[in-house]
């Protein structure tokens, strides 16, 4: 496996609201402030053993890094792929319950397609350690420098479920990112209702909700579009990534517009 170091050095310089109010957290990471990035390592043998089915060995995990600010911030981040970096690179933005392992299944999808993906862990969850009060924006942030240091031409920052919330938040607070999409994404997150900041996005963007998360949040889903801008899919049955890969993994309508709209199409 090819290693790209271990720690990648960002400035950040917005904070946008903070990742709080979810029914269903993973166990949230401690807010340690441990001074030195390098000192928290992930593997891929680490990975694998945390993701156990999300991560097996048939994914094409090409590297796993800690990613830090500077600061006191660290961020587990696997990279998945083709051995050569796809021009787009996607940075995904987990939902609740496995963190960033969560994505183990679409990544190896889009890795078949020719497609690199970066997985972080956001602040709150995993084992990220970030000084409380951190956003999951830190964690696009430097999912987004890394893109740029894989050689990326063109990013994608996607969420799914809390993600796609987090997504919208950090794309209105300045995130930059050629495109965006929400899958998913609950209406409000963090005290705010992603309705009132949408119209801040200038930048293109794709939003997939399906019917069975229910009337109003679909309603609000297709308005978050209409307010942002963006493309607006209807995702078919079910809830974040069930919306992308059928259950083997095999990509269906969402995951394929997804990729092609990531990609430019």
């Amino acid at each position: 496996m090819r290693r790209l170091g271990v720690v990648l050095t960002l400035l950040l310089v917005f904070v946008v609201s903070s990742c709080s109010g979810d029914t269903a957290r993973d166990t949230p990471a401690e807010n340690v402030d441990t001074g030195d990035p390098a000192a928290f390592a992930p593997t891929e043998d680490s990975i694998r053993e945390r993701c156990v089915s999300e991560m097996p060995e048939q994914v094409p995990i090409r590297d796993v890094l800690a990613l830090g600010d500077g600061d006191a911030t660290t961020v587990p981040a696997v990279v998945i792929g083709p051995e050569q970096t796809s021009d787009t690179v996607l940075v995904l933005m987990h939902q609740v319950g496995s963190a960033l392992c969560g994505w183990g299944r679409f990544a190896t999808a889009a890795a078949e397609q020719g497609v690199t993906s970066v997985l972080v862990d956001l602040c709150g969850y995993g084992d990220a350690q970030c000084p409380e009060g951190s956003t999951a924006a830190v964690s696009a942030q430097l999912g987004l420098g890394l893109a740029a240091e894989l050689g990326a031409t063109r990013t994608a920052l996607v969420g799914a479920s809390m993600g796609g919330s987090e997504t919208v938040l950090a794309m209105a607070g300045g995130t930059e990112a050629d495109v965006w999409v929400d899958v998913s994404g609950p209406s409000s997150w963090a005290g705010v209702q992603l309705l009132t900041v949408a119209p801040k996005i200038k930048t293109p963007g794709l939003v997939i909700f399906a019917r069975s998360d229910g009337q109003p949040e679909y309603a609000a889903g297709k308005a978050l579009a209409r307010s942002a801008g963006a493309e607006f899919l209807d995702g078919g049955n079910g809830h974040g990534y069930e919306l992308l890969t059928d259950y083997e993994g095999r990509l269906i309508a969402g995951g394929e517009r997804l990729l092609a709209f990531a990609q430019g199409g």
